[in-house]
């Protein structure tokens, strides 16, 4: 398998479905890894362009809440209570 110049591996072209996922479902968890480096965990809850409510930590625990509803939930059938409450909406200034 090949990788990035930062030692991510790259998916491959082809593969088995099971085998597709799991390689991106690894790239992207690596990429977000990556982009968190160096950050504690309250500048992740830092939202730095107020009054909008974003942080880096959203991009992390959407795909966390995502997987676990698709893998655990929908295909394995199990009844799990989601990761993460639904945040209140953010309102774009000057809506």
């Amino acid at each position: 398998m090949s990788t990035t110049p930062d030692a991510r591996f790259v998916p491959p072209p082809r593969a088995g479905e099971r085998g597709m996922l799991e390689a991106r479902l690894d790239c992207h968890r690596a990429t977000l890894a990556l982009k968190c480096q160096g950050f504690d965990d309250a500048r992740l809850r830092h939202a730095p362009v107020p009054p909008w409510a974003v942080t880096l930590l959203g991009p992390v625990q959407h795909p966390a809440g995502v997987e676990r509803a698709w893998l655990q939930r929908v295909f394995a059938g199990r009844d799990l209570p989601l990761v993460y409450e639904a945040a209140a909406p953010v309102t774009p200034p000057g809506a």
